[in-house]
């Protein structure tokens, strides 16, 4: 940065290098951007947002409970097809 007692306030765009040195991940080079150049911005974000849930299930484990709950029901479902 040019003047080192300026900080960038939330809110501002920035535009940076970023570095990772050990555990830590370290800013470089952060310019301030002009708002008037980026204007469409929020509208191009906004456009990229998928549709549909963000999240799906992939896999769940029951608790044992649940599980012999889910066995009796089974059971009795396979008992009823098969008389």
């Amino acid at each position: 940065m040019v003047n080192a007692a300026w900080w960038p306030q939330p809110g501002d765009l920035v535009e940076l290098d970023s570095e990772v040195v050990g555990s830590l991940r370290n800013a470089r080079r952060v310019t301030l951007l002009s708002e008037q150049e980026y204007s469409g911005l929020p509208e191009m974000l906004r456009a990229s947002i998928p549709s549909g849930p963000h999240l799906r299930l992939v896999a769940c484990n029951p608790s044992p409970d649940m599980q012999d709950r889910i066995a009796g029901e089974a059971e009795s479902s396979l008992a009823s097809v098969a008389r």
